[in-house]
């Protein structure tokens, strides 16, 4: 199934008519629906978008993840299914009892991973510091001891964007934030559908973070936003719709999950299920990770 993701830009009534979305815009009188069986994802960037509890509902009995966004326009919610899956007790009691070398062990995994695809991602666009990223994520230890992450980050970036920080205000890192903060939610809405729970992380352990599993998991997929917004033109100095379209629109495009091309939102939902067999086999070799793949569309830059 070719799941649909929904970006309301315009103030628009939403509501629920015969287990279809239905799609109101206030400025024009438009009128869409949209089956909820058929939905995956919903990003509520205007302001004035009215929503109906039944809608609502139904998004939830469908398994849909809904995004609120801030004054700024980034993503700063999501809404989805609580206790999705019919062994959610079991399955979260697994997880407790997972014990930290096993652990430590899964994070060595999904830091070799990332420091791969960032590798991957410069190796494209014939950047410095490829080799020596492809040679550290060899070397990562269980629970990255020696910070390989870190290191591998600081070549990364400096290599990525010139004279470049996460830390300032740039548009860049507006694209990045509103990308990552996309994939955050997809992986919390899967984590939450295998029956585990979303702030149990592997390494983050954030009493305030509601999401730590969430911000382990995403770390192998955040290179496939570096590279998207490595290749955006921006048209101004902060984000445009069809700009935050074309983030959102990162989870229907492809990456390799066993040599297979599919969906990246199909990719979230495979990680998340081979962790839960990680788990319940307690075998490091069931979790398997994404591997960043360029489409023939991309544009090179620099």
């Amino acid at each position: 199934m070719s799941w649909q993701i929904l970006y309301i830009s315009n103030p628009a009534m939403l509501t629920l008519k015969n287990r279809q979305l239905k799609y109101q815009c206030l400025e024009t009188d438009e009128i869409l629906t949209f089956p909820i069986e058929d939905i995956s994802v919903i990003v509520l960037e205007h302001k004035q978008v009215t929503l109906t509890h039944a809608l609502l509902s139904a998004c939830m009995e469908g398994k849909v993840v809904l995004f609120t966004c801030d004054d700024k326009h980034i993503p700063n919610g999501a809404l989805f299914p609580f206790a999705m899956h019919s062994r959610y007790a079991l399955h979260s009691k697994i997880q407790l009892q997972a014990s930290e070398p096993f652990k430590k062990k899964l994070w060595q995994q999904i830091i070799k991973q990332k420091i791969f695809n960032q590798a991957t991602v410069l190796s494209f666009y014939k950047k410095e510091g490829t080799k020596p990223l492809f040679e550290m994520a060899k070397q990562v230890k269980s629970g990255d001891p020696d910070n390989l992450e870190g290191y591998a980050a600081r070549i990364y970036w400096d290599a990525v964007f010139k004279n470049f920080s996460r830390r300032d205000n740039t548009i860049h890192n507006a694209a990045l934030d509103y990308g990552y903060a996309i994939m955050r939610g997809a992986l919390a809405r899967a984590i939450v559908g295998s029956g585990l729970l979303p702030a149990v992380g592997l390494h983050h352990d954030n009493q305030l973070n509601n999401y730590n599993l969430a911000d382990d998991l995403i770390e192998p997929f955040r290179p496939f936003v570096d590279a998207l917004v490595l290749q955006m033109l921006f048209e101004k100095d902060v984000l445009q719709p069809k700009e935050k379209q074309e983030l959102v629109l990162l989870l229907t495009r492809t990456c390799l999950m066993n040599d297979e091309e599919i969906t990246v939102l199909k990719a979230v939902e495979y990680v998340v299920q081979s962790l839960m067999k990680s788990f319940e086999n307690k075998d490091v070799g069931y979790l398997k990770l994404p591997t960043f793949k360029f489409h023939k569309n991309v544009t090179k830059k620099g």
